[in-house]
């Protein structure tokens, strides 16, 4: 009897030996690792893109501007000269109120009244050109009677172009430079006419 209940007390302390060593495993704290953080991407300064320098643009070059003549040199009194590349030029003005000017190319004579010459003023210009006439116009052309300035037997013409009335005579003065003498003042006033018979071209 003594053994058996012997017996059972073991048995029993087993049990509770097992089971508190159960209870103790359960109850344990199973050390929790600290979570791993995981590092946001580090934050990298942006970097600035630097803005390029814009190279220096290349000028587009514009339509060049209508050309303002620059006094022409008059030799004395009412005389003028007009030294071009292929032939010199010489003209009387009838009056003091009467000026000339030179082309900024150097191939035309502006004969005007007034102080300055400008688009649109009326005037008797007379150019030497290598290779044409330098006038014309896509418009009707008429024929006028030809007319001797400067000695030379010069072809007559005339076109309009907005409200201006373009009166020319032109000619070859040598084998490479050719002439025009363009009126846009009225060809039949007497100060128009002297000047037109004042005209002589030396040719070089």
């Amino acid at each position: 009897m003594k053994k058996a209940i012997r017996k059972t007390i073991m048995g029993l302390l087993v049990l509770v030996f097992i089971v508190s060593m159960l209870a103790g495993c359960g109850s344990s704290n199973t050390p929790t690792s600290a979570p791993t953080s995981t590092p946001n991407a580090a934050t990298t300064a942006p970097t600035s893109t630097p803005t390029p320098t814009p190279e220096a643009q290349t000028a587009t070059p514009t339509p060049e501007p209508e050309e303002t003549p620059s006094p022409a040199p008059a030799s004395s009194g009412n005389s003028a000269t007009f030294d071009a590349e292929g032939a010199i030029v010489t003209l009387e003005l009838p009056g003091e109120d009467w000026n000339t000017q030179i082309s900024q190319k150097g191939d035309k004579i502006y004969v005007f009244k007034g102080s300055s010459y400008r688009s649109g003023v009326g005037a008797v210009v007379v150019s030497i050109n290598a290779k044409s006439y330098g006038y014309g116009t896509n418009g009707p052309v008429t024929s006028l009677a030809n007319r001797v300035i400067g000695g030379i037997d010069m072809e007559g013409r005339s076109y309009s172009m907005g409200q201006t009335t373009f009166v020319e005579y032109i000619a070859p003065i040598s084998d490479a430079w050719k002439t025009c003498v363009q009126i846009t003042l009225d060809p039949e006033d007497a100060e128009v006419i002297a000047i037109l018979d004042s005209i002589q071209y030396t040719v070089k």
